[in-house]
């Protein structure tokens, strides 16, 4: 009996010692959530905190459009007009400076990238290039506006059918035409007038106080009008010649 008794001692105190030795090893033990912890997840508020990215450089290209104008002058040729067109593209006109602001200060800020000797030809070139793209006297521009609208107009004479290409983004107004032009001389047999269809492109800014987005182009006889909505609280807009 005494045996019996001393045996069932026995198998409590080896069940006792086997769950304390349970409970030692569960408290050592790392558990899975604290073992690996998962990567942190970005909130909405991090998102929206996180820096935008940086506006395209406007001047991106121009290290390579240099290099290939003095390969030009160079060589003792002009600059082509479409090297320039390249350069002013649609991206230039989308940075956050003053576009027509850079291009008529760009003369005097690549004066010394180029030697005295190649200086009258990259003259020439681009003031060819400035007077057909940006001078707008052929076309005789004019803005008005009204309590609701910007209306900028132009005179294209002698334009072909079917040749007008308008194109507006957030900064510029982009005109493409053929247009008949006549020419005068005189020798001594008299005077002589020509005629000839020339291809035009004209880059002219959008006023400052139009809105984006809202352009609608009219035509009527050689006047074509963009109207653009205003701006609320707009101040007039002068000419854009």
């Amino acid at each position: 009996m005494n045996s019996k008794i001393l045996w069932i001692v026995i198998a409590i105190l080896s069940l006792a010692c086997a769950g304390e030795g349970y409970y030692i090893h569960a408290e050592l033990s790392p558990q899975p959530a604290q073992a690996a912890q998962a990567a942190p997840q970005a909130t909405p508020a991090d998102e929206a905190a996180a820096p935008a990215a940086p506006p395209q450089n406007p001047w991106s290209a121009l290290a390579q459009w240099q290099s290939q104008a003095l390969k030009n002058l160079s060589a003792g040729n002009p600059i082509p007009p479409q090297s320039f067109d390249n350069l002013f593209n649609d991206g230039f006109f989308q940075g956050q400076m003053d576009p027509f602001a850079e291009i008529r200060d760009f003369e005097k800020r690549m004066a010394p990238f180029f030697s005295a000797r190649q200086q009258p030809l990259f003259k020439r070139s681009w003031r060819s290039w400035f007077n057909d793209r940006i001078d707008l006297a052929d076309i005789e521009p004019s803005v008005k506006t009204t309590q609701k609208q910007v209306i900028v107009s132009f005179k294209v004479p002698g334009l072909q059918k079917g040749s007008l290409n308008v194109s507006v983004n957030g900064s510029r107004i982009k005109l493409s035409y053929s247009a008949k032009t006549t020419r005068s001389r005189k020798n001594a047999q008299g005077e002589f007038q020509s005629e000839s269809v020339r291809q035009f492109e004209k880059i002219i800014p959008v006023p400052s106080d139009a809105v984006p987005g809202t352009s609608r182009i009219t035509r009527s006889g050689d006047t074509l009008k963009i109207v653009f909505s205003r701006r609320k609280g707009g101040a007039s807009v002068p000419r854009a010649d």
